[in-house]
């Protein structure tokens, strides 16, 4: 019953809950549709919505519980090359990486332990699939990936929003020579 407290919090969750089923709406138009509503419908993951949506409100399963089926039904792995956890196989990049140092981050409040750590991999390997490598270059808007924006925004690369900006040629002593060099990149950083 207090107004000062439950007026904030049921903005809060009000907000919470928008952004969830934001990004529910978001991502599950990307899995139906992978190339976007001009393309075919992906039944197969429509019919995986269908039986999630049963399993948690009629069956009454967990979310953990779901969650896992739900991977174990549609992420197919596939071994590594130079460590041991396996790859998601229909990810067209996969980054392989060992654990170079970890960092706990300090916490939010004074006298509270933060709770996060951040870890800092080393790449050991790359995985590229072949059908999105263009004259030697990773042709990333192919791929459409999911990109995160800042805040709670996220969006979707396509081929036609990419765009190259060269970087600033740096001289020896460490200062700008060339803010706009000209020219297409010639894949060689410097």
């Amino acid at each position: 019953g207090n107004l000062s407290f439950t007026a904030p919090l049921t903005a809060i969750t009000a907000a919470v809950v928008g952004v969830i089923l934001n990004l529910a709406l978001f991502f599950a138009w990307h899995v139906w549709w992978p190339q976007g509503f001009a393309g075919a419908i992906d039944w197969v993951s429509a019919a995986i919505t269908v039986l999630a949506v049963l399993a948690l409100f009629r069956f009454k399963v967990g979310v953990m519980t779901l969650i896992a089926a739900c991977a174990l039904a549609g992420l197919a792995a596939t071994a590594s090359t130079f460590v041991k956890p396996p790859r998601v196989k229909a990810s067209p990049a996969a980054f392989e990486c060992k654990v170079w140092k970890t960092m706990e981050l300090p916490p939010a409040a004074p006298n509270q332990r933060s709770g996060y750590t951040m870890v800092i991999g080393m790449v050991v390997g790359i995985y590229i699939d072949d059908r999105y490598v263009k004259d030697g270059m990773i042709d990333t808007g192919a791929m459409r990936p999911i990109a995160r924006l800042g805040y709670m925004d996220y969006g979707v690369i396509h081929p036609e929003n990419v765009f190259t900006i060269n970087r600033p040629e740096v001289g020896p002593d460490g200062k700008v020579v060339n803010a706009k060099p000209e020219g297409k990149w010639d894949g060689q950083y410097r």
